[in-house]
Formats: C-alpha cells, sequence, structure tokens
C-alpha cells in the first residue's frame, strides 16, 4: 500500500496526545486559522461556489513517528521517500506498506 504525500518533518514534530481542538491550537499557535472565504467547484453542476473553510494545521510526523503508528496498527514501512516540495504540500514524504499480522 502507499501512503501518498503524508505530511512531514524531519525535527520539530510534536509527538504528544491532543485531547481537545483548544489544546491542538494552544500546540499549533499561529498555525491554526479561523474560517476562511474559499472558493471550491459544485461536483453536481461544476460550478463555483463561495464557502467557508475552516484551516486546521496538519499534524506532521517524522519517519519514527510514522513507522512506530504503522507498526502499532499492523503495517511495516518498506521504504520511506522524502518527497520534492510542491505546491500542494511543501513538506511531505511517500510510505511503502506492507500488512505484516
Amino acid at each position: 500500500m502507499l501512503l501518498f504525500r503524508e505530511s512531514y518533518r524531519k525535527d520539530g514534530v510534536y509527538r504528544g496526545a491532543v485531547n481537545s481542538i483548544e489544546e491542538w491550537a494552544q500546540i499549533t499557535g499561529e498555525d491554526y486559522k479561523t474560517p476562511e472565504l474559499r472558493q471550491v467547484r459544485n461536483a453536481a453542476d461544476g460550478k463555483n461556489a463561495e464557502v467557508f473553510i475552516p484551516l486546521l494545521p496538519a499534524r506532521a510526523k517524522d519517519m519514527k513517528g510514522y513507522t512506530d503508528e504503522l507498526k502499532d496498527a499492523g503495517f511495516e514501512a518498506e521504504k520511506f521517500a522524502e518527497m520534492d516540495v510542491s505546491e500542494a504540500i511543501a513538506h511531505s514524504a511517500s510510505i511503502y506498506v506492507r500488512k505484516i499480522y
């Protein structure tokens, strides 16, 4: 299985549990934003519509964080590939995994 462009950082990741949205806002600080007006495409008619979408920061993990989480879920990471910077996501990794039990 391929996990494509997972949010990834080499350093500075938060490893603890998050118990509420308020705690998450405190942890992420300036990264957390309230809803902003965005353009989305309506699937039914293909027209654009304006909607308010809350922006929540991604909870990036480092390689150890991903491999530990995957192992706990019964998977083994066979390959971990740091991806080039893109407009979609600045820092990401693709992880090839297989079920081990």
